[in-house]
């Protein structure tokens, strides 16, 4: 649990893996693992790739 200056309690889900994983070609490592996540490490993803993810994501939320 990460801890914000929120003042409601709620809960981040981040995925954590050793290595890194793949999508379309574009590498996505987890720059902290296994120690705390370095949320200033992030892969900047074009506004048509962000697009397709999410209709991935949301298709694969349907068929769950």
């Amino acid at each position: 649990m990460l801890m914000m200056v929120d003042h409601d309690v709620h809960f981040h889900v981040l995925p954590r893996y050793a290595g890194a994983r793949e999508h379309e070609g574009q590498s996505f490592p987890d720059a902290g693992w296994p120690a705390a996540p370095a949320l200033g490490a992030a892969v900047e993803l074009s506004p048509d790739a962000v697009e397709r993810l999410a209709k991935q994501f949301a298709q694969a939320w349907v068929q769950a």
